[in-house]
């Protein structure tokens, strides 16, 4: 059975809540990472940086979850980066379209930069 770990911090200062999941994000694992970033949502955490550099693997089940919380997100004026996926995990994020509707990015501070308030 795949495993994953999900770590949270948030910078206070910024408002800006990182998400680390570590391992496999598929059907056996989604209802986890469902619940933390549903969880942050109701904390009124709107500002998500999703750190995929120890995303092992990713389905479409995963992938769904996001799509279920990016309009959440968004209507309270936040959005969420993924930030370093691992070749693998970049590419079903692109075959599955999400490269059009997320920012990915390679560099923690360039995703604190687009999250801060203008």
């Amino acid at each position: 059975m795949n495993t994953l770990n999900i770590s949270t911090s948030t910078n206070e200062e910024t408002a800006i809540t990182t998400v680390k999941p570590e391992g496999f994000l598929d059907a056996d694992t989604v209802l986890r990472l469902r619940k933390v970033l549903f969880d942050l949502i109701r904390e009124e955490h709107y500002k998500l940086i999703i750190d995929m550099e120890k995303l092992e693997y990713i389905s479409s089940a995963g992938v769904g979850v996001f799509i279920g919380v990016i309009k959440r997100v968004r209507e309270n004026s936040g959005d969420i980066i993924f930030l370093h996926p691992l070749p693998t995990v970049y590419r079903v994020l692109d075959i599955l379209g999400l490269t059009k509707i997320f920012k990915i990015l390679d560099r923690c501070e360039d995703a604190v930069a687009e999250l801060k308030p203008s």
